[in-house]
């Protein structure tokens, strides 16, 4: 019940935060938006690197090839 109570209190003050203080909550969005964005292309570019890789004919090794 604590940790409810507790939860409840946080997002109201948390609430009470963005409306006062709104065009700070709005820059700090709008900054963090590319950021995110750099990260978030960067992390797809590097797991999917394998997969392109093995998809061109140039850069397949012997082994992978068939016979």
């Amino acid at each position: 019940m604590k940790v409810f109570v507790g939860g409840v209190a946080a997002a109201f003050l948390g609430l009470l935060g963005i409306i006062i203080w709104h065009h700070a909550v709005f820059t700090f969005i709008a900054g963090g938006i590319p950021f995110i964005l750099l990260l978030c292309g960067l992390m797809a570019a590097y797991l999917s690197y394998d997969e392109v890789k093995d998809k061109l004919p140039c850069c397949r090794s012997k082994e992978t090839q068939g016979p």
